[in-house]
């Protein structure tokens, strides 16, 4: 990089807190779903007058035009929107459509696979914000920069704030639709699976998902907490069981199905997981893991950005988790019990972990 680039590199990392609050304030304002309705074609592209009038009838409030109009400049700047010019009019002025990425940020899926809308709000939240201006506290003095910030765990403020817990849950919703529908369209590892066990499998959902894509799945076990299944709903092809999967025996299953378990407890709690599902799994059988797997190394890609900001707000809140490497996941397993480690499916900076339990 010459030192004109990296001049304008460090001028927008100097200003880079004003993409997420123009990317909050387009999903709030409804910005990508009047560009979705409009069409994915460049002649149905909108000008800024267009898009003002309309988000103006859809609320019965007048919005700004000019502020509209830089936000769109700033999200075309990165390819969030494209821009193109148009002379339908006589004079050259900019009509705006989505780009490939935005249609994660519309609030109305346009094919049925979820929104990281939710997920927007939720990063941007005032809650979440707060905490980063106690991130320099914490590494000098240790600590969670969320625990300084509010009193409280995270866990706590979701249980007692109504406000914040809806944003949360939403989130959760938007980001599981997004994943899971890729994940069980794409992931094989189901591939002659008879029966299945869900480890923390909350509502039964994601596992309704699994069995509806893999039919030949024709025993399929939602394991869970005593306080979530007495309150989950009874799902067709899905037995609800009780129980701790620290204290009590995991249900027997050919395949066990763990999603951000792991990345929340130490090696210890662990090691102690993952050998109560190696005790319930046959000779062949398998735990599934849906978690980050950290590269050894930084590198400047895509999903190395996803994977390094996701686990600093993960590991921002959370007391005794971390993110792990392929190496750790693979020492995990030699603790255990099992045999061998694979990594087969990664999307939205998650893999899907193997453990085998014979090679």
């Amino acid at each position: 990089m010459d030192e004109q680039n990296a001049s304008l590199y460090a001028m927008i990392l100097s200003s880079s807190s004003v993409l997420p609050m123009v990317l909050k304030t387009a999903v709030d304002i409804g910005l990508f779903d009047i560009l979705a309705e409009s069409g994915p074609s460049s002649s149905s592209s909108l000008s800024v007058s267009q898009i003002v009038s309309l988000l103006s009838t859809q609320t019965q409030k007048q919005h700004d035009s000019s502020l509209i109009n830089r936000i769109l400049r700033c999200l075309a700047s990165y390819s969030i929107v494209t821009c193109s010019v148009s002379n339908d009019q006589g004079e050259p002025r900019a009509v705006y459509s989505l780009a490939p990425v935005a249609k994660y940020f519309t609030t109305k899926s346009q094919d049925g696979g979820g929104s990281l809308a939710p997920l927007v709000n939720l990063f941007q939240d005032k809650v979440l914000v707060d905490m980063w201006y106690n991130l320099k506290d914490s590494v000098i003095e240790g600590g969670l920069p969320f625990n300084k910030t509010h009193g409280s765990t995270a866990v706590e403020l979701v249980g007692r704030d109504a406000r914040f817990r809806e944003v949360f849950q939403k989130s959760m919703r938007g980001f599981n639709e997004v994943f899971v529908e890729e994940f069980v369209n794409k992931y094989k590892g189901f591939d002659g699976v008879e029966s299945l066990v869900d480890v923390g499998g909350g509502d039964g959902s994601i596992l309704s998902k699994i069995i509806t894509k893999n039919p030949h799945i024709i025993k399929a076990i939602n394991f869970d907490l005593p306080s979530v299944i007495n309150t989950s709903s009874n799902i067709p092809g899905i037995e609800n069981v009780a129980g701790d999967m620290y204290t009590s025996t995991i249900p027997k299953g050919e395949a066990i199905f763990m999603k951000w378990i792991l990345h929340s407890w130490d090696d210890e709690h662990c090691v102690k997981i993952l050998r109560n599902c190696y005790e319930s799994l046959p000779s062949n059988g398998k735990v599934i893991v849906i978690d980050m797997v950290i590269p050894d190394f930084p590198q400047d890609t895509l999903l190395d950005r996803s994977l390094f900001q996701f686990e600093l707000f993960m590991m921002n809140m959370n007391p005794s988790g971390k993110e792990r490497t392929k190496k750790e996941f693979e020492i995990l397993a030699h603790l255990s019990g099992f045999s061998s480690v694979q990594v087969s499916f990664t999307s939205l900076c998650f893999s899907a972990i193997e453990f085998h339990k014979t090679k």
